[in-house]
């Protein structure tokens, strides 16, 4: 008999889905985001007057920009919400879990539309896209998602 006790299958621990905690406050967020917006259109009036080319201007801008990028979600998420009431929408109704189930399944990118985070009777101005799913950076207070796709895709 082998004189070794057998190695026990040791599971792993599950993925442990993080909520998007705000570290920051929505003025914050917001100062921050105007001041990358003046850092960004800086650094692209001097790529243009070095006389650059569009590739080498968003290569010199993309940090920036993907700041703006987290500022902004990160302002969505903690947005004070005005609801518009019993309005007849040319968007599509869905439910929030199947926004994210489109999403995470990529059927639906950012490019295809615009979302909105909705209740049964109510639209709200809070934007939700795709990538907000991805990076796990959305609310989960609506119940509801209305999707206005692009005509041109």
């Amino acid at each position: 008999m082998w004189p070794f006790k057998k190695k026990e299958n040791k599971k792993k621990p599950e993925a442990v889905v993080k909520e998007a905690a705000p570290e920051k406050t929505y003025a914050q967020w917001k100062q921050e985001y105007n001041q990358l917006e003046i850092e960004n259109s800086e650094l692209e009036e001097q790529c243009a007057k070095e006389g650059l080319d569009w590739m080498v201007m968003l290569a010199k801008t993309k940090d920036v920009k993907e700041k703006m990028a987290k500022a902004d979600k990160m302002m969505r998420f903690l947005q004070e919400p005005s609801l518009v009431y019993n309005k007849k929408w040319n968007g599509v109704k869905m439910e929030l879990g199947k926004f994210v189930e489109l999403s995470i399944g990529k059927e639906m990118f950012d490019r295809d539309g615009e979302g909105y985070y909705a209740t049964e009777t109510a639209k709200t101005d809070i934007i939700i896209r795709p990538s907000d799913i991805i990076e796990n950076i959305y609310r989960k207070d609506f119940p509801y998602v209305i999707w206005f796709p692009n005509k041109e895709v």
